[in-house]
């Protein structure tokens, strides 16, 4: 019996993600592993140091998001970022995100000092199966 191959892009969901301030990081993104490419992206910060960092969601009308390579991490970071603005929220996974799904952790090391805490990860909506695309 042959193994089920996903080629079809992923939608990634991240989970239990949470800032040193407090702050949270929800929403889900579509990658595609086979070009590098995402997709149909709504993502949400909200919390923390709301002075500093205002409640706003990064979403494919209203942004772009690429995965960048220069910034000297284990892993390319996914960043998302918003038009007009210097603002800007990176993700890093652990491990290579791949059209086959599963859940990920997130290296909460990579962005200088602001991100992460908990058992931070992205998650397809039902690992182990057909991932939605």
């Amino acid at each position: 019996m042959s193994a089920l191959v996903h080629a079809a892009p992923v939608r990634w969901t991240l989970s239990d993600v949470r800032f040193n301030d407090e702050g949270t990081v929800s929403g889900s993104f579509v990658f595609d592993a086979s070009t590098g490419s995402l997709s149909s992206w709504n993502v949400s910060v909200a919390g923390g140091n709301v002075a500093a960092f205002p409640a706003l969601s990064y979403t494919s009308s209203n942004g772009s998001a690429a995965l960048d390579t220069s910034l000297g991490n284990p892993l390319p970071t996914i960043v998302f970022y918003l038009t007009g603005s210097f603002r800007q929220l990176r993700v890093t996974p652990n491990v290579a995100l791949t059209n086959a799904g599963g859940t990920v952790a997130l290296n909460l090391e990579t962005a200088f000092g602001g991100s992460g805490g908990g058992n931070a990860s992205i998650a397809t909506r039902s690992a182990g199966s057909c991932p939605e695309a």
